[in-house]
């Protein structure tokens, strides 16, 4: 299985390897193929594997779920906007807030400053 940089997403936040991806099916193969990359990456600046001691795969059951094809960017803000802010879980949004949420982020890079917290 060939791995694509473009079909990566992942941050890295203390140790584990975190998935808040809108569509939870095949975390597996998810969490497979960015080890894969990541080990590629290291190899090819380090030449050795990466060392995964310690990292765990985590994905929260009331992760929020983008139901359309073109939210992601937003949903993608707003989980790392809310990890920035130390909350883990429960998310305080939906696909409903995505409109909203998307006029704030605007207004608050013309701003250039962040509302209050989430």
């Amino acid at each position: 299985m060939g791995v694509r940089r473009q079909d990566i997403f992942a941050v890295r936040l203390s140790c584990p390897v975190r998935s808040f991806s809108p569509r939870l099916a095949d975390l597996l193969a998810y969490y497979q193929l960015l080890r894969e990359y990541v080990d590629l990456e290291h190899i090819n600046k380090k030449s050795k594997p990466f060392d995964w001691t310690g990292w765990v795969d985590y994905c929260p059951r009331d992760t929020p779920q983008q139901e359309n094809g073109y939210d992601c960017g937003v949903f993608a803000c707003q989980f790392l906007e809310a990890l920035s802010r130390g909350m883990d879980s429960p998310f305080n949004f939906t696909q409903r807030s995505m409109a909203f949420l998307r006029r704030r982020m605007i207004l608050e890079i013309a701003r250039t400053e962040l509302h209050g917290g989430t």
